[in-house]
């Protein structure tokens, strides 16, 4: 499907990750909103617990808190993750046929909005010289540590900037690559769009609840290796590339794959809770009994300039390191991106169309 043919980009904008992980203790939504606008660092969770059974349906609205409508039901050590605003991802118009568009990785503006696997080679993600002084390596040993994950394909291509997760002491900044290039198809007939594509998340045990990643303030960098530099903040969050954390602070690597991002709906079904492969602890979403987790996308909207909503709930493994404790991986995943595709100079190419 991702052939190496460039045509023309497609851009998308990258609103929304969410990061599920599983806690037993769930507020209401009330409550959940309440903290957002008081003392984001604070534990409030008073004892909510859904019905059995409970479905939890991220697009569908709920004044009881009996579903997943709002991700930040779930709490502090288990809240869902933004990626800040701002963020873009491009691709590239590969290929045509009948009334079908078929998109791949494109090398974009840079490694800010380029959507390629990653390769060739391997890096340390911890900040260690490696086997050549400038990362490279094969196995961890080569990073001089232990830690799964610790070497790792070199990213060429960032799924947005810098993620910051405040959580006390436990306040982390995630830095998220492509593993594998995002591609994917427009059906013009159906008015539906899937692309698919794999994810490595490198997380960083900063503990600076109130700036878990180095921001760009004023024009600098606020923080790590890159502190005084000059910059360009990115969104709200004023994260960016530019100002990555301290590499020394790596504690784990995540590695998700997400088979079907689309415009349809997408889910995850058990009865007994036990979504994921290998997943002992049940529920999903912060909900002990969840028995489905769904999210729904929106179709192609327009006619040369598509608009469309991606969605897609998958399974985040085990990473075989101490992150599996306190995430409760495998666990659920969810995130959603809205994104547009101009087609004004690929629709003449299209003999499926009149």
């Amino acid at each position: 499907m991702c052939s190496a043919a460039r045509w023309k980009r497609v851009r998308g904008p990258v609103h929304e990750l969410l990061r599920c992980m599983y806690d037993r203790r769930v507020r209401s939504p009330a409550d959940a909103d309440a903290e957002r606008h008081t003392d984001r660092h604070r534990d409030p969770c008073p004892a909510f617990h859904p019905d059995p059974g409970v479905q939890c349906d991220l697009n569908s609205p709920s004044d009881d808190g009996a579903d997943c409508n709002a991700v930040s039901l779930v709490c502090p050590r288990g809240m869902p993750v933004s990626i800040p605003d701002g963020a873009t991802a491009i691709l590239d118009v590969t290929g045509t046929s009948l009334t079908t568009v078929t998109l791949g990785g494109s090398a974009g503006n840079g490694s800010n909005d380029c959507t390629l696997g990653a390769g060739p080679g391997a890096r340390c993600l911890n900040g260690a010289s490696g086997t050549d002084g400038q990362g490279g390596c094969a196995t961890e040993l080569d990073c001089q540590s232990q830690q799964p994950g610790v070497c790792s394909p070199t990213i060429n291509c960032y799924f947005g900037p810098p993620i910051p997760i405040p959580n006390d002491i436990a306040s982390a900044c995630v830095l998220d690559g492509f593993q594998t290039q995002l591609c994917g198809s427009l059906d013009l007939t159906s008015r539906n769009a899937t692309f698919a594509t794999s994810l490595l998340a490198a997380v960083y045990l900063t503990q600076n609840p109130d700036a878990p990643c180095p921001q760009c303030l004023n024009g600098t960098c606020s923080g790590g290796p890159n502190v005084g530099q000059a910059c360009t903040g990115v969104g709200s969050k004023n994260t960016t590339l530019e100002c990555p954390p301290d590499l020394g602070t790596f504690v784990g690597a995540l590695s998700v794959s997400v088979p079907a991002l689309g415009t349809a709906t997408s889910q995850l079904v058990n009865a007994n809770s036990l979504f994921c492969p290998g997943k002992i602890v049940p529920g999903a979403m912060g909900f002990d009994n969840a028995v489905l987790v769904q999210q729904t996308g929106t179709p192609l909207g327009g006619s040369t300039s598509l608009s469309m909503v991606l969605a897609g709930v998958f399974c985040v493994p085990a990473t075989g390191s101490f992150l599996d404790g306190v995430g409760n991986f495998p666990a659920v995943g969810a995130f959603s991106a809205s994104g547009s595709a101009d087609l004004s100079q690929v629709l003449p190419l299209l003999p499926g169309l009149p």
